[in-house]
């Protein structure tokens, strides 16, 4: 299974993109994304914050430069998805999902 992953600024929380494969000798999973709260001087996992709902075969997924939001683009789906991140929490509220070029494979946020 490949994993993409993303650490928030303040190493509070990490936000895995997951694939789900089909193949009898891998248990299936959804395509999403997995969050996770970490402990910031350690980098240990804390404890599991939820999974939310992406495109198909997610390939990357990145933090804005602010800490504000999640974007997840998708290959199969052709979308990127972009999520509000709750900086006390670390869940996740989709905003919107964009219908983009053919097989999105990476993404990069740019300060203006």
């Amino acid at each position: 299974m490949l994993r993409i992953s993303a650490i928030s600024a303040d190493a509070r929380f990490i936000y895995i993109a997951e694939r789900d494969y089909t193949d009898e000798n891998i248990q299936s999973r959804k395509d999403c994304i997995v969050a996770y709260q970490l402990d910031s001087e350690s980098g240990s996992l804390i404890s599991r914050i939820g999974t939310f709902s992406v495109g198909s075969k997610p390939r990357c997924i990145t933090i804005d430069k602010e800490n504000k939001f999640v974007l997840c683009s998708a290959v199969n789906s052709n979308t990127l998805s972009i999520f509000k991140m709750n900086n006390s929490t670390g869940t996740l509220s989709i905003l919107k999902t964009y219908d983009v070029a053919s097989k999105p494979m990476w993404i990069n946020c740019l300060k203006k």
